[in-house]
């Protein structure tokens, strides 16, 4: 497999850089993580966990900045570009049905070759499927997590930006971008390229409890409402998205896609690109139908 090269963009969390920590504990070395600060906190992350992974400090501190330096200077060709939030708690492995556990189960993932499986299976699919970017099923909450075991695939045409792989950086992140893993799928679509989240590997966050991180940037309130706006605008373009306003008070959240992005594609005169192991891509005929979340 190529070598791995996993970047965790990170703000005021010098304490709190839980996925340093979790990448550690499984065996995965000082020089394949890189943790990406601005100036100013480089020296708390420096001296938190610059022993067990490599602090870059940056004069910027937005998380699109730190992805667009990511994607411009990646070597594609022979690494495996994967980013991840800093505040990941575990890595999980779907496990089959049984007859003593008929809905499926989950195992957390300990070992490097445990986690080196995971990688080397995600990216054979994408691979095989000339996906640009591929990511693993969220959750923060184990009930969810044993219902997808139980359930299966669902038609989610995304990926997350807190666990991603990137296969190119023919899209780039757009700075001004609130929901920028969101912009960045549709951005992938208009564009003509496949994502998609692949089902037997999942990870488990914390929301919520862990102090500083991104979310700091923005009051919850301002967020929320730019969160609307972008929705509203996004639901003009593109028709597979609905746009539904938050009702009775409840802050909105983010709605997931539908199944539509091959009719979406299709309709819209868009030519699909496979993008292939250096990172370059090439256009293809193919009407096979597009699979949003692989198995």
């Amino acid at each position: 497999m190529k070598k791995i090269e996993i970047h965790i963009p990170s703000y005021k969390r010098p304490y709190g850089c839980l996925t340093v920590h979790l990448l550690n504990k499984i065996g995965i070395y000082k020089d394949e993580i890189y943790v990406h600060v601005c100036n100013d906190d480089f020296e708390g992350y420096k001296q938190t966990i610059g022993d067990i992974s490599i602090v870059l400090p940056f004069p910027f501190h937005k998380k699109t900045d730190h992805l667009n330096y990511i994607l411009e200077n990646a070597d594609f060709k022979n690494k495996l570009i994967l980013t991840i939030d800093d505040d990941i708690k575990r890595f999980c492995k779907f496990n089959e049905p049984t007859e003593e556990k008929q809905f499926g189960s989950i195992d957390n993932i300990t070992t490097r070759e445990e986690f080196i499986d995971m990688l080397e299976y995600c990216d054979g699919v994408a691979e095989e499927r000339g996906l640009i970017a591929w990511g693993l099923v969220p959750s923060t909450n184990k009930l969810i997590l044993l219902s997808k075991a139980k359930h299966g695939p669902a038609d989610y045409s995304n990926v997350s930006g807190a666990l991603c792989c990137y296969r190119s950086k023919a899209v780039k992140f757009k700075t001004d971008s609130v929901l920028e893993d969101m912009q960045y799928c549709l951005d992938c679509i208009d564009n003509g390229y496949n994502i998609a989240y692949i089902d037997k590997y999942c990870y488990e966050n914390i929301v919520g409890t862990n102090k500083g991180g991104y979310q700091d940037i923005l009051a919850c309130s301002e967020r929320g409402k730019q969160l609307e706006e972008l929705h509203r605008d996004m639901a003009k373009k593109h028709t597979f998205i609905e746009y539904k306003p938050a009702q009775d008070g409840k802050p909105w959240k983010k709605r997931w896609f539908t199944k539509k992005v091959n009719e979406y594609m299709q309709a819209n005169g868009i030519k699909k690109k496979f993008v292939k192991t250096d990172g370059t891509d090439e256009e293809r005929d193919s009407e096979s139908a597009f699979r949003p979340f692989l198995i």
